[in-house]
């Protein structure tokens, strides 16, 4: 049902060039992949949708300046109340720790700026590494870069998933100033 609702809700593309007729639609795979890990982190965590949020339905603005221009919409964030205590942001690519796009880090740099949180999570669809780190000089915060690869077995992505939520815990758990138990 889930796909019925993602082909009906994209156009339709023809191709009638030569003697074969030919269908297709299109998918645009970076909403699918954000929805994906947004529901497999909730899944893993046990919160709902008013916990963990997609960017379409986030309790409240964001902004990253004071006058209000510059307003953010990151892809997964999590809420205590009207207060956000985890941001990530998902991206449908395959990365490298070599490679990591720099618009991708200063993007979530940018969320956990304006949140006042200590780090956020990039999640990409497949990666070398399964984690990455990088500690920004004289901000203090710590964003961590994550790969999900989709290509493996089901038990192994149910697996990954799991050490993902896992470094959601702990950035939600420096937001609020805890520790989570081992």
């Amino acid at each position: 049902m889930s796909l019925s609702r993602l082909v009906l809700q994209h156009q339709a593309l023809e191709l009638d060039r030569g003697d074969t007729r030919a269908s297709g639609f299109l998918i645009d795979m970076n909403k699918v992949f954000q929805g994906f890990v947004t529901r497999a982190l909730r899944e893993s965590l046990g919160v709902s949708e008013r916990t963990l949020c997609p960017d379409s339905r986030l309790p409240r603005r964001i902004y990253l300046d004071c006058g209000e221009k510059l307003r953010l919409k990151p892809d997964l964030t999590w809420w205590d109340g009207r207060t956000c205590v985890f941001v990530g942001d998902a991206k449908y690519k395959r990365i490298d720790v070599k490679s990591v796009p720099h618009a991708d880090i200063y993007q979530i740099l940018a969320y956990a700026t304006a949140l006042d949180l200590p780090g956020g999570l990039l999640v990409y669809a497949k990666g070398e590494a399964p984690t990455e780190e990088y500690v920004v000089r004289h901000a203090d915060k710590r964003l961590e870069v994550f790969a999900l690869d989709l290509a493996g077995s089901i038990v192994d992505l149910h697996a990954t998933i799991g050490r993902m939520a896992e470094r959601v815990r702990l950035l939600r758990a420096e937001a609020l100033g805890t520790t989570l138990a081992a």
